[in-house]
């Protein structure tokens, strides 16, 4: 009997413990339901803001690879490629990128100087995209080793030796974070220009002349008779 009044305590118990649960869940089903909404939407907007940050990397990246497959052996094809890198380099999602782009427009419009394309300011523009990269971009050493090694040779061809020299070396210095044709082409430019600076000596030493006789004495002695 004892056990069997526990029991039903118990039980009494928990059903006035729903009752109340019950009672709790009505009064207050609309601060539940919106607590609900409010944890889903938070985990939208979550979601979303990942999702946005891998996309603005992600598709200058496909852009890019894009613009790098596009045939460039003709003028038309220089000239569109070249606004496709100048367009990518102003975005600011994937900042590797935007350096990169940086450079490829100005490789291409030093490629149009070279090839006589119809266009004007190309080594200006080049210049431009190539010192943007080495103020904006100096922590990407891939880029900015390949922007030195454009900015060298353009003042080379300018016959601003010292210039070029100073951004060969800056190529040398980045090392291996570089590219390391970037790196081996300054090294060769550097011994060039060294050997441009030495004098060249067309002979060490200069042969010995005999020694001419004194004016006043006779070039033989006379005979001195026995």
């Amino acid at each position: 009997m004892k056990a069997q009044r526990r029991h039903e305590l118990k039980h009494n118990a928990l059903d006035a413990e729903l009752v109340k649960g019950v009672d709790y869940f009505k009064k207050h089903i609309k601060g539940i339901i919106l607590a609900i909404l409010t944890v889903v939407v938070a985990i939208s907007v979550i979601w979303s803001v990942i999702h946005n940050r891998a996309a603005a990397v992600s598709v200058p990246r496909q852009q890019y690879d894009h613009l790098k497959s596009l045939d460039i052996s003709t003028p038309d094809g220089r000239s569109t490629a070249l606004a496709g890198f100048e367009e990518l380099s102003t975005q600011t999602g994937n900042k590797n990128v935007a350096a990169m782009a940086c450079v490829e427009a100005a490789e291409i419009c030093v490629r149009q100087q070279l090839t006589g394309d119809l266009v004007s300011g190309a080594l200006d523009k080049a210049e431009k995209y190539y010192q943007r990269v080495v103020d904006e971009f100096a922590d990407i050493p891939s880029a900015a080793g390949r922007a030195h090694l454009g900015l060298a040779r353009l003042a080379e061809g300018k016959g601003k030796f010292e210039i070029a020299r100073d951004h060969y070396q800056q190529v040398v210095l980045l090392g291996e974070r570089t590219s390391l044709l970037a790196t081996n082409a300054a090294k060769s430019a550097l011994k060039v220009l060294s050997d441009l600076k030495t004098p060249v000596r067309l002979a060490t030493t200069r042969p010995a002349q005999p020694a001419a006789p004194p004016a006043s004495q006779p070039a033989t002695a006379p005979a001195i008779a026995p």
